[in-house]
């Protein structure tokens, strides 16, 4: 789902709605009856809070919904933002809930509508897309030893000062960081920025494909003891399936969570390939 749809809207309503309609074109027989079936609820229920003004759903039918819709789980928060700040009687309350909306929009997009359409902005996500060593770099550099010094990840990267200067660039015209204009080496600023280039990108894919190459080359000279490697194989039906990618989305939003609590000392991977063989 495009940041424009979610975070430019104030009603929870609308992006429900949204993302049905967007879901529907890839998602053969995707109804309200049949997401109303998955809640346990009434489909005229699910229909009635989502065309009346008088009706809301609940916490707990928001939180299933954005799951049923594969939201990510920082989505699913907002959606549950929005929901709070429509149904709040207390006008203090509306007042703070309001203020927290509008913050996590200037957050998270800006103009975001002309962002898909912009030449600019594609060469710019092209760029970073096409430099899969970018991201491993961006979250380096909340680590204060290689802000401070960005050269000093030459070595554990295996790349050339030229090459690192090249990443570094990459990132600050896509807006991950702020470099300074004298020096191409000084970081002034890192952005706490993590987009999510979902499936309808069209360079999705070739990043990941990109990424993976290097991963794998990273995983054959990393010792044992430093690394976890595990395959699974197993049988089960549609809904399975779904609820398995389900729980990884709330384990990678627990990661997040145990990520921001901690201290920066070291950048970690983790890969998730969840396919049907047939």
């Amino acid at each position: 789902m495009t940041q424009a749809t979610i975070y430019s809207s104030f009603d929870y309503k609308e992006v429900i709605q949204a993302r049905v309609k967007e879901l529907k074109l890839t998602k053969k027989g995707l109804t309200l009856r049949k997401l109303a079936d998955r809640l346990s609820i009434q489909h005229t229920y699910l229909s009635r809070c989502l065309n009346s003004d008088r009706s809301h759903l609940s916490e707990d039918h928001v939180y299933g919904l954005g799951r049923c819709l594969d939201l990510l789980p920082e989505e699913i928060d907002h959606l549950q933002l929005l929901r709070s700040y429509a149904c709040t009687t207390d006008k203090h309350r509306r007042e703070v809930l309001h203020a927290r909306i509008e913050g996590v929009r200037r957050d998270r997009v800006v103009s975001a509508e002309e962002k898909v359409f912009r030449y600019d902005d594609f060469q710019a996500e092209a760029a970073y897309l096409f430099t899969p060593l970018a991201v491993v770099v961006h979250v380096a550099l909340f680590i204060k030893e290689y802000k401070l010094n960005p050269r000093s990840l030459c070595p554990v990267l295996g790349i050339s000062p030229d090459r690192m200067k090249e990443i570094l660039r990459v990132l600050d015209q896509s807006d991950y960081i702020v470099l300074s204009d004298n020096d191409p080496f000084q970081v002034i600023e890192v952005k706490s920025k993590y987009p999510h280039f979902g499936r309808e990108h069209p360079l999705m894919r070739a990043h990941q494909s990109t990424l993976k190459m290097l991963l794998q080359s990273r995983l054959q000279q990393t010792s044992e003891s430093e690394k976890d490697s595990f395959m699974v194989t197993f049988s089960m039906d549609g809904p399975g399936f779904t609820r398995v990618r389900d729980e990884f989305k709330k384990f990678v939003a627990k990661v997040q969570q145990i990520s921001s609590e901690g201290k920066h000392h070291h950048v970690y991977q983790l890969n998730f390939d969840f396919l049907r063989w047939f």
